[in-house]
């Protein structure tokens, strides 16, 4: 990864701005682009990072930090239903020499029987909140 924007030629920094969702989420979208593999069919972008985190503890991401998977809600693939709701909670934790910044965001998508995982919904910053729930059984 270059050290200076494509566009402007300025320098980037070392980890961009958590705060600043639309830079995470376009380096999100651009995840794998450009690795090797990704020309052999391989996904891109938020497919390719969701398949990524599963079954690991955290994946680096230059320029972001830490990723960990917290979250994952997908399909009932086993149902009648080809169109179903999925996201997907990341933790990101920079480690800078001054300070540990730790954020939760959340990604929404749809799947779909005969077209797989879009990852076309919002990104937002979330935090964790309990929630009581009654089951009758």
């Amino acid at each position: 990864m270059s050290d200076k924007c494509d566009s402007c030629g300025q320098k980037l920094p070392e980890y961009y701005d958590l705060s600043e969702t639309k830079i995470i989420e376009k380096a999100f979208s651009e995840y794998g682009i450009g690795d090797a593999g990704s020309w052999r069919g391989r996904s891109k972008g938020w497919s390719r990072l969701s398949d990524d985190l599963q079954g690991r503890s955290a994946l680096f991401i230059e320029r972001i930090g830490d990723v960990e998977l917290i979250n994952y809600v997908g399909g009932d693939y086993e149902s009648e239903i080809y169109t179903q709701p999925i996201q997907m909670v990341l933790k990101v934790t920079q480690n800078t020499p001054d300070e540990q910044i730790v954020k939760f965001f959340k990604k929404v998508g749809e799947f779909t029987s005969f077209d797989g995982s879009e990852w076309d919904g919002p990104f937002t910053e979330v935090s964790s909140k309990p929630k009581t729930i009654q089951v009758w059984e």
